[in-house]
């Protein structure tokens, strides 16, 4: 059983085709798969000072619940602005 050979296409001429053509025409959206697309906000990065004893307490209960001490900072921050908010 013989195959087709691909012909090799180059950058420059893909970039050609797609400049002239629209990809609605090659494409069937009907039948795409659904993408879930996740939104992660843009981060701003602070230095915040706290009390050793703190931050010691902070990473304990962080390790008990088996995740990075600053996501469950981020977490608990989360959750008071919320209640504070209502």
């Amino acid at each position: 059983m013989k195959t087709k050979e691909k012909k090799k296409v180059s950058d420059a001429q893909v970039a050609n085709y797609w400049a002239s053509h629209d990809a609605t025409d090659v494409l069937d959206l009907n039948n795409a798969p659904r993408v879930n697309a996740i939104y992660e906000p843009p981060v701003q990065s602070i230095s915040l000072r706290l009390p050793l004893p703190l931050l010691t307490k902070i990473k304990r209960v962080a390790a008990n619940m088996d995740i990075a001490y600053q996501a469950l900072i981020k977490i608990w921050l989360n959750e008071k602005a919320k209640e504070v908010m209502k």
